[in-house]
């Protein structure tokens, strides 16, 4: 599995020593950011999710079994990103649907993303878009 902290660079370097074509490039979902075994106040469970807001950024903080999950507020879609990555080798890929709610639209949307018949792209993009031109 390619992490999530992978540029562009690192993935073309992995597919020129043919690494690319075994590993798996995680597509979409909410990216754990941190994980905490400091326990979430009750109040904030009883609310199911917290969030954690700067001029830059907001996250969402979650309880989840005894920890505390630090995820992004919006899931991390790559999806324009394919057909690159395609090209390289990269032909596993992965859709994490945790923390999401079970919804039919969203899941035709993101396979649609997916097959390439809907353009979706992120405003949480991690540190891939930091050596794609």
């Amino acid at each position: 599995l390619f992490s999530i902290e992978d540029d562009f660079e690192n993935i073309s370097r992995l597919a020129k020593m043919n690494i690319a074509n075994r590993a798996i490039f995680y597509l979409s979902g909410f990216a754990i950011l941190a994980i905490s075994k400091m326990k979430l106040e009750k109040i904030f469970i009883e609310n199911k999710m917290y969030k954690i807001s700067s001029s830059k950024d907001e996250l969402q903080i979650m309880p989840y079994k005894n920890y505390s999950l630090v995820i992004s507020k919006y899931p991390l879609m790559l999806f324009d990103k394919k057909p690159y990555l395609s090209k390289l080798g990269v032909n596993n890929f992965l859709i994490d649907l945790s923390f999401i709610p079970p919804n039919k639209n969203y899941l035709k949307t993101v396979l649609d993303a997916f097959n390439g018949t809907l353009n979706i792209k992120s405003d949480f993009g991690g540190n891939f878009l930091r050596g794609l031109k």
